[in-house]
């Protein structure tokens, strides 16, 4: 769950005023990459139009990561895997990206599913620990986002996986996406999956603790995509010494990377 990032947000107004497509990534970024695939789903991901109307879905995307991931749900084979999914805005962008591709493509999704007592003040923030009686330190938030954009969807019904259900039920995207409760080092089908996308890699704790077990989940060849890793400077480091990943590009706070 993490924090909005103001400068992703200062990088977006400027990107607009002098007259840059929201969301592109940089013409230099994407030739460096050379001639390989992750070029070309660069160039995928530029030139894709993501028409859905997904803006009353609660999540911390940007536009451009939404269109980045729908435009991977598209164009790659599958199967896919998402890691936290939590009200269904990821979940929805890539299922969107399967949908229009015609294509029949495995998709399975893992969720904590943390209730309130997962959160508790810790000075001036509010602490994520999972499960409840853990004292592991899972994230944090302000207080203000706690209230305000957390907590309203741990208190709907049926929390966070009713939220999601309620999500993908609005968009009929029900029969595309397999829901599984609890940590994905455990829950999640061992297969060899073309794409993850994994939004529990947002602080170098978090990337300490989970990268481990997402190599079990990729193979040589699978793009790995990991949320808000622009939060912290050494985080695109530390993800890379768990996932060795030949060549990475950057869309907003988002990390795509081809696994060597």
């Amino acid at each position: 769950m993490p924090l909005k990032s103001r400068a992703r947000e200062s990088a977006r107004w400027l990107a607009q005023s002098i007259g840059v497509r929201e969301g592109a990534i940089p013409r230099f970024a994407v030739e460096a990459l050379g001639n390989g695939c992750l070029r070309s789903l660069a160039e995928h991901i530029n030139a894709a139009r993501f028409y859905h109307d997904v803006s009353g879905i609660a999540g911390w995307l940007s536009s451009p990561e939404r269109r980045a991931l729908y435009a991977l749900g598209l164009v790659l084979p599958g199967p896919f895997l998402e890691i936290g999914p939590w009200a269904g805005l990821s979940t929805s962008c890539i299922a969107l990206g399967i949908r229009d591709s015609r294509t029949s493509k495995r998709f399975v999704t893992t969720e904590l599913n943390p209730t309130l007592a997962c959160f508790r003040k810790r000075g001036s923030e509010i602490a994520f620990h999972y499960p409840p009686e853990s004292t592991e330190l899972r994230g944090t938030s302000s207080e203000t986002e706690f209230e305000t954009d957390i907590k309203p969807v741990l208190a709907s019904p049926g929390g966070v996986l009713g939220t999601l259900s309620r999500t993908l039920t609005s968009l009929d995207l029900n029969a595309l996406v397999e829901v599984i409760e609890g940590d994905f080092e455990q829950v999640a089908p061992r297969l060899a999956y073309s794409f993850v996308f994994c939004d529990a890699m947002h602080d170098p704790d978090e990337i300490a603790k989970n990268g481990p077990a997402l190599r079990n989940f990729v193979r040589p060849g699978s793009i790995l995509a990991c949320h808000d890793v622009t939060r912290h400077p050494d985080n695109e480091m530390r993800v890379r010494a768990h996932i060795p990943l030949i060549n990475a590009v950057v869309c907003d706070s988002l990390l795509i990377g081809e696994v060597a």
